[in-house]
């Protein structure tokens, strides 16, 4: 299925608010509420996810250290767990609300295209942003990137209330461990 075809069946049911053209990754998506509730609904499943992995989970995990400890050991297996690396991947490695999208068979561009929006918008308290200054000669933005600014400027006025409660579950979802 298309991904312009599944993002208007995304649309039409109220779980996307934009349709998503393919190879589309230009500019700044502006946010609608819908993309919003996606993103927090997500991200909330996948915060408890971290928090109360499944015994599926459990298993696959001792599986994939089991595969690590054999390759650092030096031993070479020839058809290692691939389902288990990948989860622990989606686990430890912070990326579980990608294991929630695809759990629930969402379109992943389209999560990803609202995901990149929001945390764009609101980035963490410990990430780094702007030009880091010293420029030499004043700079000026095209209208596509004063656009863009304008459209994050409003994805940031719609997240406000919800700045808190974003970085809690980022803090959650996007750690990543060594277990």
């Amino acid at each position: 299925m298309s991904a312009v075809l599944f993002a208007s069946l995304l649309a039409s049911a109220g779980m996307v608010s934009y349709s998503v053209q393919a190879g589309d990754d230009a500019g700044e998506l502006a946010l609608k509420p819908a993309d919003v509730a996606l993103y927090l609904q997500i991200m909330h499943a996948a915060a408890d996810r971290v928090r109360h992995p499944t015994k599926e989970d459990t298993d696959l995990l001792v599986r994939a250290k089991a595969d690590l400890a054999s390759a650092n050991a030096g031993k070479v297996d020839l058809s290692p767990d691939f389902d288990a690396l990948d989860r622990a991947m989606y686990l430890h490695g912070g990326m579980t609300d990608d294991l929630i999208v695809e759990e629930k068979h969402l379109d992943r561009d389209s999560y990803d295209h609202i995901a990149r929006a929001v945390e764009d918008a609101v980035p963490g308290p410990n990430e780094a942003y702007g030009d880091g200054g010293g420029l030499s000669t004043p700079y000026v933005p095209t209208a596509e990137e004063r656009a863009q600014e304008a459209i994050l400027a409003a994805n940031r006025k719609m997240l406000a209330p919800d700045i808190k409660e974003i970085h809690e579950l980022e803090a959650v979802v996007r750690k990543t461990t060594a277990d």
